[in-house]
């Protein structure tokens, strides 16, 4: 909650960085089938935590008005592909024995879920890739889907 109040970017950063890794720690301890909430929990947070770190790294490109250095690029990627990795996690915990999602979810869970979508889309459209156009279309068009 106190990275709101912090205006150095980096700072933010560092902060979002230990909200990932001290979950990550603790649900890499439990067991997904006796502690499905918590885990389902733990998994939305870190996925939330890596959205908001891409956010702030997408912010720092746009404040030095330049193109973004490939090192910059290869950053943005990896937490957007982390943040999508973490929600499909948090998807898959609602699928059935078979692999298939619920057709209907609870109350509870109708907006995490549908939340967890659409942060996915738009981490898709995030995804910075100058030289190849159909790597290009093929995150839009995975964005759309979402």
């Amino acid at each position: 909650m106190l990275v709101f109040f912090k205006p150095d970017f980096a700072r933010k950063s560092k902060m979002h960085k230990r909200r990932i890794n001290a979950p990550r720690g603790v649900l890499g301890e439990l067991n997904p089938r006796r502690h499905l909430l918590v885990c389902r929990q733990l998994t939305y947070e870190i996925a939330e935590a890596y959205g908001e770190t891409l956010d702030i790294k997408m912010a720092i490109v746009e404040e030095q008005q330049t193109t973004p250095s490939p090192h910059a690029v290869r950053k943005i990627n990896l937490l957007g592909a982390e943040c999508i990795r973490n929600f499909e996690l948090f998807l898959d915990s609602f699928k059935t024995a078979y692999g298939e999602m619920l057709e209907q979810f609870d109350s509870d869970n109708v907006r995490p879920v549908l939340i967890a979508y659409f942060y996915m889309g738009c981490m898709h459209s995030n995804f910075i890739d100058y030289y190849d156009v159909h790597k290009q279309i093929a995150s839009i068009q995975k964005s759309i889907d979402c």
